[in-house]
């Protein structure tokens, strides 16, 4: 059976990001078919017992302690070279030594984003791939567009550096997925190298979990709270649409869950009606009990985790056309609002309990139909066997 090395820049356990979902999701496909090592990078050690007990299959896990202090210290290369500011930040000398010295004891080499390439990007006899999971350059385009001071040069630095970055990567790995359509037609748009998409497959609950849609008033959103374009969102939605949905429904309730709330999200929670609970041990209460799942995305690339995860609940979900990005939405499964009406969307579905329950339905159904183990595992081993 042949090895390989799987290479990721965060911890991969205890779950609170989408970009860990996509991971383990990775991680487990190729457990199914090959003897797999794992190389991680945390700002602490004593995760590695986590990920036994949740991956018993795999191989070696040789975590690398990267304290926060160090990687902001790193991140000042990007002053005498051109690689993102991100590869800058998660890189570290040690894991490049350790992997020069046992690169050669692996058939294959599996980079969970463009953040781990630059250990293996000039390796040369063995087979490399790469999940890009969005076009982050994309996201960055996007961003900079909602950024102000600092943030905006930066944003524009390190969309620059991304997109030529992102293209420098695909023509030097032999395997390449990432989540979309949308994506992979935004990186081909300078490139023809082979993308193949690669979805997030969704693990389906039982109906007698799915949404009530209850009218008692939850407005929710789920995500991590320290990523910019989840901030980005809950601070226009709590700013700027919730305070108009409270004129005709005082009682209403913005209910922001998910863990490491940026400052700017734990002040929101001393906003009238808002509530931010931080990390919690389970978000599946949440989607039983929203009336409608908001979605507000302003920035950010791919399909969202926390769309697909509340359509398998049967939730109503409102989002933007950022946040539909990469489904295939024909059969009225999400609605989807701009700046402009979406007042006025949410304060026509919060009017019609059946209407929410009808589009709750029919996102389940796509998400059945779409984003199943078995769809998405048909995916990646087609990425994988090319």
């Amino acid at each position: 059976m042949k090895k390989v090395l799987f290479i990721s820049s965060r911890p991969l356990y205890p779950i609170i990001s989408g970009i860990q979902i996509r991971t383990v999701q990775q991680l487990e496909f190729l457990m199914q078919r090959y003897n797999v090592d794992v190389i991680y990078q945390s700002e602490k050690t004593g995760g590695e017992k986590l990920v036994r007990e949740q991956l018993p299959g795999v191989g070696k896990i040789i975590c690398f302690k990267l304290p926060k202090w160090k990687s902001y210290l790193q991140t000042l290369r990007f002053l005498f070279n051109r690689l993102p500011l991100q590869v800058n930040y998660y890189y570290e000398k040690k894991i490049q030594t350790y992997i020069d010295k046992h690169l050669n004891e692996y058939d294959i080499v599996f980079c969970n984003n463009i953040r781990t390439t630059q250990y293996v990007i000039e390796a040369k006899h063995i087979l490399k791939c790469i999940d890009f999971v969005d076009a982050l350059s994309m996201n960055y385009e996007k961003a900079r567009q909602h950024a102000h001071g600092i943030w905006k040069w930066i944003y524009a630095i390190e969309y620059k550096r991304c997109s030529a970055y992102e293209q420098h990567v695909l023509s030097s790995f032999e395997r390449c997925a990432i989540i979309s359509e949308v994506d992979k037609q935004y990186l081909l748009s300078r490139s023809h190298s082979m993308l193949h998409v690669v979805g997030n497959k969704v693990n389906i609950p039982d109906e007698t979990f799915i949404s009530q849609h209850e009218d008692w008033g939850n407005i929710v959103f789920i995500g991590k709270m320290n990523y910019e374009p989840n901030i980005v969102a809950v601070t226009y939605f709590a700013e700027h649409v919730f305070p108009k949905l409270m004129m005709r429904y005082p009682r209403l309730r913005f209910v922001i869950v998910g863990a490491v709330p940026d400052a700017r999200v734990q002040k929101l929670g001393t906003y009238k009606n808002i509530i931010v609970t931080g990390y919690v041990n389970a978000v599946e209460p949440y989607y039983q009990k929203a009336t409608i799942v908001a979605c507000p995305m302003l920035t950010g690339a791919g399909i969202q985790n926390k769309i697909i995860q509340a359509m398998a609940y049967g939730c109503c979900i409102v989002t933007t056309p950022i946040g539909a990005e990469g489904l295939n939405i024909q059969h009225g499964e999400l609605a989807i609002a701009n700046e402009n009406n979406m007042v006025q969307t949410i304060l026509s579905l919060l009017e019609n309990k059946q209407k929410r329950k009808d589009m709750g339905k029919a996102a389940r159904e796509y998400v059945i139909k779409n984003l199943s183990e078995q769809v998405i595992s048909q995916q990646f081993w087609k990425f994988m066997n090319q």
